[in-house]
């Protein structure tokens, strides 16, 4: 990582989310494949399925292989979390309440997890709620890259991306976080949701609430 760091920092300096540093967040939610990734919600497990990154570009125009992803770290610490780490505690694991088995499943060109809600704390609650009621849908993955990043062909880059951008090969998974971002089809669902003030059966927590009104109108031009 010595030697990689420098060149992330010369290469992602001044782009989100990757800010330069050698751990990289992103999004689910693409530019090539907006729809909804949420797959499944069981409330009576409190859990939800998600793809939680695929091989399309994102909306950067990066790409995360999907089979470069190393697990081995990640599933001695399966952990969750809302917005990566919006809450000093995590949400969640991505791992079976019983036998803590890590849910992450690497497919051709997806991975797929459960998170599992932790059933003890008002924030997991109010996160899952929001989960279950379709508000949020997407997640985003953070990870140190452990090969260097190459440049995507620029043929093949997303038509709408107004950058070129890299394909990570290998990258060791760090954590998986539910996370909401501005869009339109939801803007709805949410200024209901902030005008009810009501999430699992109390008020709505003051981060959850910020993360809310972000989401609440379509996002600028």
């Amino acid at each position: 990582m010595k030697t990689l760091a420098p060149l992330l920092a010369q290469q992602f300096a001044g782009r989100l989310p990757g800010l330069g540093t050698a751990y990289v967040l992103k999004d689910r939610l693409s530019l090539t494949d907006s729809g909804s990734k949420l797959l499944g919600v069981d409330e009576g497990k409190m859990c939800s399925t998600h793809v939680i990154t695929s091989d399309d570009p994102d909306r950067v125009d990066d790409v995360v292989v999907t089979k470069g992803i190393y697990l081995v770290n990640f599933k001695t610490n399966p952990i969750a979390f809302f917005g990566h780490q919006v809450f000093p505690l995590p949400i969640g694991k991505w791992a079976t309440r019983d036998g803590d088995k890590c849910t992450i499943r690497l497919k051709d060109h997806e991975a797929i997890g459960t998170c599992y809600y932790s059933q003890r704390t008002k924030e997991a609650e109010q996160v899952f709620a929001l989960v279950a009621e379709g508000i949020l849908r997407a997640t985003s993955i953070g990870f140190n890259p452990m090969a260097e990043p190459e440049p995507r062909d620029g043929r093949k880059s997303n038509p709408i991306s107004l950058q070129r951008g890299y394909v990570f090969p290998k990258v060791d998974l760090l954590e998986v976080s539910i996370v909401g971002i501005p869009a339109q089809p939801t803007a709805t669902l949410v200024r209901e949701c902030l005008s009810r003030n009501k999430l699992a059966g109390g008020a709505i927590l003051a981060p959850i609430r910020k993360s809310l009104e972000a989401l609440s109108e379509p996002s600028p031009a």
